[in-house]
């Protein structure tokens, strides 16, 4: 995570300053963070990624193919990399890809090549 910090400088001294932003997260999202992503399964998945839209991006209407989306995700990169992108995406980009709020529409399939891929190329 990368902290904004301002230098401000005087004749006789440069001091550096910083600010910090924290959010509380559910418990259970605290214990997921905590895992390796080799321990995690496609629902810690899925309930990550649902906490964390609605975190960073406020409700989201209904999307009845969301837990669908998410599995298949897994499925094409393996649960462990799933893991590492979706947290990049929320942690480090929080929860923004060029510009626009993350949705689920980001994990699909037609998405892979602009989202998921640069992503996991940029963690690696």
């Amino acid at each position: 995570m990368r902290i904004p910090a301002e230098t401000t400088c005087s004749s006789s001294e440069t001091a550096v300053t910083a600010s910090l932003s924290v959010t509380t997260v559910s418990e259970a999202q605290a214990l997921r963070a905590g895992r390796h992503p080799d321990q995690w399964s496609v629902s810690d998945v899925y309930a990550y990624v649902c906490e964390e839209i609605l975190r960073l991006n406020g409700p989201q209407l209904p999307s009845h193919g969301a837990q669908q989306t998410i599995e298949d995700f897994c499925s094409r990169f393996g649960t462990p990399v799933a893991v590492r992108i979706a947290r990049a995406a929320f942690e480090v980009y929080n929860g923004r890809w060029q510009g626009a709020p993350i949705t689920w529409k980001r994990f699909a399939p037609g998405h892979d090549e602009y989202f998921a891929q640069p992503v996991l190329a940029a963690i690696a």
